[in-house]
């Protein structure tokens, strides 16, 4: 009896130090895991005269750390597409700026998103000069809640709630004295809003049709 005690306490004082550091590591991978967003849409306007770049189409994927108590998320990682160029080497900000601009997601006013990416020309294959290139885009829509913080409820709201397609811009950075400013044009919705719109048209007319049934019986 005292042996089977003994093993049973030897247990208890196991599990309960192994339980408590699961739970820790289960939090801290939770905390840790990087938000994503998916922008496209298509270059509108160049102010370099023949550019090939107009009507193509852009991509940004990235992901970010949302931000619970500040107004800026970080970018932990960002590949923007434009073309058949691709630029993925994120830098944290942008040396023609002063003061420097943090690559992350602002939340400028409840309301509007700002989104701001730089990138080093080292990333591969779209090395386009030895300066920095720099994208910057703004979504109206409407906010999670009126707090003002990047979180990633307040910044998948934004993205969601955005009713029109937005304006952006980015800058291929030739060399230090050349700069090509692309007009960016945001396709709105994207693929995710498209599932959500369905998803509550359904629900509307499952909801409605539930309504006619019950009428009619009554």
């Amino acid at each position: 009896m005292a042996f089977t005690q003994m093993c049973s306490a030897g247990v208890r004082g196991f599990v309960r130090p192994g339980m408590i550091l699961f739970t820790a590591l289960m939090l801290f991978a939770n905390s840790a895991t990087a938000a994503q967003i998916y922008l496209y849409g298509f270059v509108s306007s160049s102010n370099a005269p023949g550019s090939a770049f107009i009507g193509q189409l852009w991509t940004l994927d990235a992901t970010y750390t949302p931000a619970t108590s500040a107004a800026t998320a970080l970018l932990t990682s960002a590949t923007f597409r434009l073309g058949t160029e691709t630029w993925n080497a994120l830098v944290p900000n942008n040396f023609l700026s002063v003061p420097p601009v943090v690559s992350g997601l602002t939340m400028v006013t409840p309301s509007q998103l700002q989104i701001t990416a730089n990138f080093d020309p080292a990333s591969v294959p779209g090395n386009r000069g030895t300066g920095r290139s720099s994208f910057s885009l703004s979504i109206n829509g409407t906010p999670f809640d009126n707090t003002g913080f990047a979180s990633q409820d307040n910044i998948d709201a934004i993205i969601a709630g955005s009713a029109l397609p937005q304006q952006g811009s980015y800058a291929i950075i030739e060399s230090t004295f050349a700069t090509e400013n692309l007009t960016l044009q945001r396709t709105v919705p994207e693929p995710s809003s498209w599932a959500v719109i369905a998803g509550v048209v359904g629900i509307g007319f499952r909801r409605l049709m539930k309504r006619r049934a019950a009428n009619r019986q009554a």
